[in-house]
């Protein structure tokens, strides 16, 4: 009898305190101590001749901003991003971009809401001449950050130009909006004089 009563407080007297200790580590948990991804650094890289300057990953977007370092003028076609080899997002168009040049993409795309670090991969499509099809790979690792907000009317009037699409600017964005691109050229000159 004076055991098992020994053996019962023994055992509530521990339970209380792993109970407490599985409490704690709980409440660690939530609150973030033990989020391994604060340590992963961020990162942007990518191959064959391209420099990463800049970039961001939103809840809706993926901002990357690419220096040409290849020593030659070529087209970007198309941007592929993927998380754990699921297709995410991609951008297309025909940009040309000479030798030293920077510029931004914005792809949009559902990402998720602000969370831990995510790793993106980049596959990215660009042609030195009409038949030299060439791939170049990357990997984006940032933390996911707000919400970028829509395309403004200087990005509209470049891409517009860049895919061929300005006689579908007043289509999509209402009368005159094709008129407004040519008044005010973007700083690269981009220009919607198409005759629809």
């Amino acid at each position: 009898m004076i055991k098992a009563q020994a053996a019962i407080e023994f055992l509530m007297t521990y339970g209380w305190v792993l109970l407490s200790v599985v409490m704690v580590i709980g409440a660690l948990a939530y609150f973030g101590v033990f989020d391994v991804s604060r340590f992963i650094p961020d990162k942007c890289e990518i191959s064959s001749g391209f420099e990463c300057v800049d970039y961001k990953i939103a809840e809706n977007a993926i901002i990357l901003q690419i220096k040409n370092s290849a020593g030659t003028d070529f087209y970007i076609s198309r941007l592929n991003y993927s998380r754990n080899n699921e297709p995410l997002c991609n951008w297309t168009g025909a940009f040309p971009m000479a030798n030293g040049d920077v510029h931004q993409f914005t792809t949009f795309c559902l990402i998720g809401r602000d969370s831990a670090k995510q790793t993106i991969k980049l596959e990215l499509e660009y042609y030195k001449s009409p038949l030299s099809r060439h791939l170049a790979m990357g990997e984006l690792t940032y933390k996911v950050e707000g919400v970028q907000t829509g395309l403004g009317d200087e990005e509209i009037c470049q891409r517009a130009q860049v895919g061929g699409l300005c006689c579908a600017l007043d289509f999509y964005f209402g009368p005159g909006t094709m008129n407004d691109c040519c008044i005010a050229p973007d700083p690269q000159g981009y220009c919607c004089g198409a005759t629809c």
